[in-house]
């Protein structure tokens, strides 16, 4: 899948997003353990693809590193039926 890193100027070049998927109520993650996206065009990442191994469910974080920012992530849950 892709990923936009935009502000309001537009889209942000040099990011480096990481998808980290993980299920809590079994302790574990995939292999391997984070997704790094590489950009496709200005501000356009490309992540490559998984699959979630078992149904129930998962925390899927997007951590995000902008040139000159701290970084900030974000946690998405959701459930994946076997």
């Amino acid at each position: 899948g892709a990923l936009t890193l935009a502000d309001g100027a537009g889209p942000r070049s040099g990011g480096a997003p990481r998808v980290i998927p993980w299920m809590p109520l079994h302790g574990h993650g995939l292999v391997p353990a984070e997704y790094v996206g590489g950009e496709d065009e200005p501000g356009t990442y490309v992540v490559p693809t998984f699959d979630l191994i078992m149904p129930g469910e998962w925390e899927v974080t997007v951590a995000l590193a902008a040139p000159g920012a701290a970084p900030d992530a974000v946690v998405f849950a959701l459930c994946a039926e076997g």
